[in-house]
């Protein structure tokens, strides 16, 4: 039994090296396509010749300002979170307060 194990070992071995860089070969232009359009998916070129994010928000095609928003809808954003803080009864840190009175 020990002598089959042996005479199997001693087999020449199979030549993949074609194939497998083949196969490799095929991987990484399927992974080069799919990453370049991962990257370009909802980018715009911008006037600097560089390349700019769009808005989040699926009907607006405008170009991000900040928190993957557009500068209306940024300042929609922070509309609606004022509004509900101060309809919660939170005051907000930013209010300044008269001075000589204290804040209770």
């Amino acid at each position: 039994m020990t002598q089959s194990r042996e005479g199997a070992a001693r087999s020449e071995p199979v030549d993949l090296n074609p194939a497998f860089e083949a196969l490799v070969a095929r991987i990484g232009t399927r992974i080069g396509r799919k990453l370049a359009l991962a990257l370009t998916e909802g980018m715009q070129p911008s006037g600097r010749g560089g390349v700019k994010a769009l808005c989040a928000n699926p009907s607006c095609e405008r170009a991000v300002v900040a928190k993957g928003l557009c500068k209306s809808h940024y300042n929609l954003m922070l509309y609606h979170r004022r509004k509900a803080e101060a309809a919660g009864g939170a005051t907000s840190s930013r209010r300044r307060t008269r001075r000589g009175t204290s804040q209770a």
